[in-house]
């Protein structure tokens, strides 16, 4: 069953960013965090095989995942800071753009 139609789903604000979590059982924590271009509705399956009368499974979409939005970052700032910092002059920046891929 997806994470989407159980009881249990929150959000919370977190360092600007609006974060969605799904908060089911008791007992001993276990935190579950996806990877890069995923979302908390991929440990669907694996609940089905957690006790939750034993555990509480706390699951979240990080920021910038799923339905967690992003914060606003300024990217190039900073890598000014760290180039200013480390007194490091004359540079080319060469960047790489991630496209998403839809089954």
């Amino acid at each position: 069953m997806p994470l989407t139609t159980l009881e249990g789903l929150h959000r919370a604000t977190a360092h600007g960013a609006d974060i969605r979590y799904f908060r089911v059982g008791s007992g001993r924590p276990i935190v579950l965090l996806h990877t890069l271009r995923t979302q908390l509705d991929y440990f669907g399956a694996l609940l089905q095989h957690l006790d939750t009368r034993q555990v509480e499974v706390i699951a979240i979409d990080l920021p910038g995942h799923g339905e967690s939005s992003a914060p606003r970052v300024d990217y190039t700032r900073g890598v000014q800071k760290l180039c200013h910092r480390r007194r490091i002059r004359f540079i080319k920046a060469i960047c790489r753009r991630f496209r998403f891929t839809r089954a």
